[in-house]
């Protein structure tokens, strides 16, 4: 009974209600150093996106600056060069343009400089072209240190501009053709047209054709064949073709044959050989179209052996082996070593190769494409 009272008396240091947990001293602490952590990444991660944020907006506005310097730029070297332009123009006598680059730069804010030089000048070269005589100043006319304002310079342009002179233009154009400024002669046409429809109608359109003709036939000659269809549509609507139809029909074969050689070498090959053979212009273009159909011929081998028939494409090797252009663009070793592979896997190594070149494209079997056929003169506009 003397030990239970003592086990019961106050401060007695082994009470059951005195018993410490350390474990759960440890793990609050634990959980403290967690957050603090996960704290310390949050604002880590916050810090990283802001100066990425930083990083791209600095980007951008540099990219800005950069657009508007490159702008100003260009719009500076436009503006250089109508300046340059317009003493061209004066030096020639050419009132239209002058006066259509002079309104340009009366748009331009801030004025250029050029302006202070350009309006005396442009105003003395008007006052010479007019019928009756106007004195002109012994001196030559200097700037006055206050330009008028942009807005009356504009007003006393136009209301000073002449009437259009259509017969002169008519001229013009005239002497373009006998100069063979073909391009220019088209331009002073399409001029006279804009202005006047019903001027001289007949012989403007006959003018008109003449030169769009001799523009495409030139274009024929120097190989821009997309230019030269383009310009022959035109002329098209003003008069027979003839031979230039010819040459516009032969054109469009090289353009798409071109344009089929890798997506479509068999319908390339076709396309080619037409011209090549069926018009006998193995010459074409200074014999690039041979050329064109030897690389054809060794595209159309490659993707023939590709979906495994090697007998076909032993001949497109063949084939583009036996050309001879005066300009080659492929490895004759290479294609003869993959003739040579393709023979090997051809089910009958043995059969003789009569025709080279026998398919013209996929789904053709019976159309076979001749080679050696010996060059011949280019059409009307190519050279050869």
């Amino acid at each position: 009974m003397t030990q239970s009272s003592a086990d019961h008396q106050p401060g007695n240091p082994y009470q059951p209600g005195q018993i410490t947990n350390h474990d759960e001293r440890r793990a609050s602490r634990q959980g403290l150093g967690c957050l603090l952590w996960a704290m310390v990444v949050f604002v880590c991660t916050v810090l990283a996106a802001l100066i990425a944020l930083a990083s791209a907006y600095a980007g951008w506005n540099s990219g800005i600056a950069v657009a508007r310097e490159n702008a100003t730029a260009t719009g500076e070297a436009d503006t250089r060069e109508q300046c340059e332009r317009i003493q061209v123009d004066m030096d020639a006598g050419n009132q239209q343009l002058l006066r259509t680059r002079l309104a340009f730069l009366l748009m331009i804010t801030p004025a250029p400089p050029c302006l202070s030089e350009i309006i005396p000048a442009a105003t003395a070269l008007y006052q010479r072209s007019q019928p009756t005589a106007i004195p002109q100043p012994t001196e030559p006319v200097q700037p006055t240190a206050t330009m008028p304002s942009r807005a009356a310079i504009a007003a006393a342009t136009i209301e000073d501009s002449p009437v259009y002179d259509l017969e002169a233009l008519l001229l013009e154009a005239q002497a373009n053709i006998v100069s063979q400024e073909y391009q220019r002669a088209v331009d002073t046409l399409d001029a006279i047209i804009a202005l006047d429809q019903s001027f001289q109608r007949d012989r403007v359109r006959e003018l008109l054709f003449a030169a769009l003709t001799s523009q495409a036939t030139r274009l024929f000659r120097g190989g821009r064949l997309s230019e030269a269809i383009l310009t022959t549509g035109r002329a098209e609507n003003y008069g027979d073709l003839e031979g230039l139809n010819y040459e516009r029909t032969v054109a469009e074969l090289y353009l798409r044959g071109l344009q089929l050689k890798i997506a479509n070498p068999g319908e390339a090959v076709r396309l080619l050989s037409i011209i090549a053979y069926e018009h006998r212009l193995g010459n074409y273009l200074n014999g690039q179209i041979m050329t064109e159909l030897q690389g054809a011929h060794r595209n159309y081998g490659d993707a023939l052996s590709f979906r495994g028939d090697h007998c076909r494409a032993r001949d497109q090797y063949e084939a583009a082996l036996a050309l001879q252009p005066a300009v080659t663009t492929i490895g004759r070793a290479t294609i003869a070593d993959k003739r040579d592979k393709a023979n090997e896997l051809c089910p009958a190594p043995n059969q003789t190769v009569t025709s080279p070149g026998t398919s013209a494209g996929v789904g053709n079997e019976s159309a076979p494409v001749g080679v050696g056929v010996r060059p011949t003169p280019a059409p009307v506009g190519q050279t050869g």
